[in-house]
Formats: C-alpha cells, sequence, structure tokens
C-alpha cells in the first residue's frame, strides 16, 4: 500500500467510493480559550501497488500528538480487511481504499501539534498543526455551537468608504 493522500479538516464522510471534506486546507486552528475540542476529520486514500496487498488486513496508526512531543489521546489503531472481490480492472486504471477517521483531540496548551498517521507500523505521513489563540487574517476562527466545532475563514475588514462631496445640482 502507499499513501496517495492525507488530509485533515473540520469533519469528513465517505460514501459509495467518495469522500467529502468540511472545513479542510487550513494550517493553524485557532482557539478562544484552553482547554478547547480539537476534532479533527481525517481521510486517508491509499493505492494498492499490487493485489496481493490489498487482498490482505493492513493496520493503521493515527496518532495527536501535542506540543510536548506526547499523544493528546490514545493512538487509534484501525485494521482493515481484505476487500472481498476484486473487480478486473482496466489498464491504468488504479486500485484504492479510502478510509474516513475522526480524531477526538482536546487543545489542552498552545504550540505545534502533529497529526501522524502508520500504516503497518510504519510511519508515513505527519502533518502539522499550530494551536494558537487570539484573532488572525489567515487564521481559523473556531466557535462552540451546539452541533459542534465550526470553523470559518476571517474575512479582511474592509476600509471605510470615504465620503462622496455632495454636487450642486445645475440650473438653467
Amino acid at each position: 500500500m502507499r499513501l496517495d493522500s492525507f488530509i485533515i479538516g473540520d469533519a469528513a464522510t465517505a460514501d459509495s467510493g467518495k469522500f467529502n471534506v468540511l472545513g479542510g486546507g487550513f494550517t493553524r486552528y485557532e482557539v478562544p480559550m484552553l482547554p478547547f475540542p480539537l476534532t479533527l476529520g481525517c481521510v486517508i486514500r491509499m493505492i494498492a501497488t499490487d493485489d496481493e496487498l490489498i487482498g490482505r488486513s493492513h493496520i493503521l496508526g493515527l496518532t495527536l500528538r501535542g506540543p510536548t512531543g506526547g499523544p493528546n489521546i490514545a493512538p487509534l489503531q484501525i485494521e482493515t480487511g481484505p476487500q472481498a472481490v476484486l473487480d478486473e480492472l482496466l489498464e491504468g486504471e488504479q486500485r484504492v481504499m479510502q478510509l474516513v477517521v475522526t480524531i477526538p483531540g482536546q487543545a489542552i496548551r498552545l504550540g505545534l501539534y502533529h497529526v501522524e498517521l502508520e500504516i503497518d507500523g510504519e510511519q508515513v505521513a505527519s502533518i502539522p498543526l499550530p494551536v494558537v489563540m487570539g484573532a488572525g487574517e489567515n487564521a481559523i476562527a473556531v466557535s462552540a455551537t451546539p452541533r459542534g466545532n465550526r470553523a470559518a475563514r476571517r474575512r479582511p475588514q474592509r476600509p471605510p468608504a470615504k465620503p462622496q462631496p455632495k454636487r450642486k445640482p445645475k440650473h438653467p
């Protein structure tokens, strides 16, 4: 198996061979206070290098490491089973496996966190995720809502419009 994509966002779902990411692409996480929920939706897309590898089980590990280097929560272990039906592939087509996992983390201090992914005991990816306090133009503004955390890109404030001078009406 070869890692093709590893994406984090506010939430992720998978259905019928497709995945959806809500609030993905951020590079820092802004929190209004500490501690604060740090729930991340992860999409993992792997490409089988040959039919033998997809025909057996694999163990994936996800770890959210805090600024001190220790795990923020207990590392998640996921065992993928072999695919029962292996359809014949067209020439050039790739066999993929997609997984969506939610990490229920907690920001307990500010600093650089890492989301790490292992496949069969080998670390294959690590996404740095700075957790910061306060507002910033390019930061993600996170607020607690009854349905969980929502993130929205902060828009830069426009300067106020300059008042236009009043024109006197022309009289013939």
